[in-house]
């Protein structure tokens, strides 16, 4: 009995697992960001959790959706609760990807943006460029994971902090 429960958990989990693969392609497609990049934020923000929530901030979901998004978000008829769809948060977090790069350009600035707003101070601008680092990072082993899990060892490029994206 206990097996079966197992057995169904993995069922539903790896059937998750499918399904946010295709929210992740459909949303970069739908604005226009690259997959490989809104999947390393996904990864920095929340692990791909969606039921991820900051007791701080109290962002929530797979791509960690920030309170101060949801007034923006009632003119599209999406809710608090809407965002606890792991589609509907990939979506939305795509969309404000989007907006950070379509103010700020296809750069790392954009994407620090998304973790650490737009605000004009130095210790934002501080902040950006750390979040930058972190998603570059993500975004480094995800383009460059071994394909053999027993290999624990690979060299990863050397990117500077701040790059224009591909």
């Amino acid at each position: 009995m206990r097996l079966r429960g197992i057995c169904v958990a993995a069922l539903f989990f790896a059937t998750n697992c499918a399904a946010h693969a295709d929210c992740f392609t459909t949303a970069a497609a739908t604005h226009g960001v690259r997959e490989d990049l809104l999947r390393a934020i996904a990864k920095v923000e929340s692990n791909y959790n969606p039921e991820a929530l900051n007791p701080t901030s109290h962002a929530l979901g797979v791509m960690q959706i920030h309170p101060v998004n949801f007034n923006s978000l009632q003119k599209y008829d999406i809710t608090e609760p809407d965002l606890h769809q792991p589609c509907t948060n990939i979506n939305v977090g795509a969309w404000i990807l989007a907006g950070f790069i379509k103010q700020y350009g296809p750069v790392w600035r954009a994407v620090g943006a998304y973790g650490a707003g737009n605000g004009k101070s130095r210790e934002v601008e501080a902040q950006r460029a750390v979040y930058a680092a972190k998603v570059q990072q993500a975004l480094i082993v995800l383009k460059y994971k071994p394909s053999n899990k027993a290999s624990a060892v690979y060299k990863l490029p050397a990117w500077p902090v701040m790059v224009v994206l591909e």
